[in-house]
């Protein structure tokens, strides 16, 4: 009987620690954290271990050579285009995102007939399949049918004998894979942004109207610069990988940051434009 008295609150102890928040949350938070670093953590550790081996694709093993593979491909021409073509492709449609996703998120806080129909329009290009979405910009695109060309051509702000190749000309081909990649997730950032207005306390926005900081100029020193946090938190959760997808004559191209982008290059132009140096 004394035994049993004295095991008692032993495991009312054991009990007691999975009540503390700490260790409960730790507990349950555990089987993800471990799947994750399985599914990541594993290949990832073992990619970095064979870049600095000679090992070629499909192989696990190879001879340790150091730094020969990164100081081969630094002085690689192609590595540095798509380098640069990475960042360029990264600054532009982040800063489309942003600006765009931002206004759309203060237009929707305001009261106005039709609202609902520019929710289901904004929303449209994220609930839209993505193929489906393709087809109709590859449309739009199109060297001999693109509406984008009859519309700049009945303006007479472009020639009708030589138009503008959006898919074949390099420049412009970046321009049409930022653009689609842009109206993409747009949608998936305005709802971020609809998230991080409701967070911010109503005091900086009375602080704000005192100081007279109304419209853009209230968007552009108050809202915005409070939401960059959450909106680049979120941005960085959903990015999934950085690639270049090559061009079929010349090794250096669109430049894309989602798995999505890459369907998009595809799609649109065949893998990517010729090289072209920016």
């Amino acid at each position: 009987m004394e035994a049993l008295a004295a095991a008692r609150p032993r495991g009312r102890r054991w009990t007691n620690v999975f009540e503390r928040p700490a260790v409960l949350a730790s507990v349950l938070i555990s089987p993800a954290v471990i799947f994750i670093v399985a599914l990541v953590g594993g290949p990832l550790a073992l990619a970095v271990y064979l870049s600095f081996t000679n090992a070629i694709g499909g192989s696990l093993h190879g001879k340790w050579i150091g730094l020969h593979n990164f100081r081969h491909e630094w002085a690689n021409p192609a590595f540095q285009d798509a380098v640069w073509h990475t960042f360029l492709f990264t600054v532009i449609s982040q800063a489309i995102v942003l600006v765009v996703a931002g206004l759309l998120a203060h237009a929707l806080l305001k009261k106005f007939r039709g609202k609902w129909i520019l929710r289901f329009l904004i929303l449209l290009p994220w609930a839209a399949p993505l193929p489906l979405s393709l087809m109709g910009w590859t449309w739009i695109f199109d060297t001999t049918y693109s509406i984008i060309n009859w519309t700049l051509q009945h303006l007479h702000l472009v020639s009708t004998v030589s138009p503008p190749q959006w898919l074949a000309q390099p420049r412009l081909a970046m321009g049409s894979v930022i653009a689609v990649h842009a109206w993409r997730i747009i949608p998936f950032a305005t709802v971020i942004f609809l998230a991080g207005l409701a967070s911010i306390p109503k005091e900086v926005d009375d602080a704000a109207a005192i100081d007279g900081a109304t419209g853009f100029r209230k968007f552009w020193s108050v809202s915005l610069p409070l939401q960059i946090p959450i909106a680049t938190t979120a941005r960085t959760g959903k990015r999934k990988r950085e690639i270049a997808a090559p061009a079929p004559s010349d090794p250096v191209s669109i430049p894309v940051l989602y798995a999505q982008v890459v369907i998009i290059s595809v799609e649109l132009v065949g893998g990517g434009p010729p090289l072209v140096r920016m």
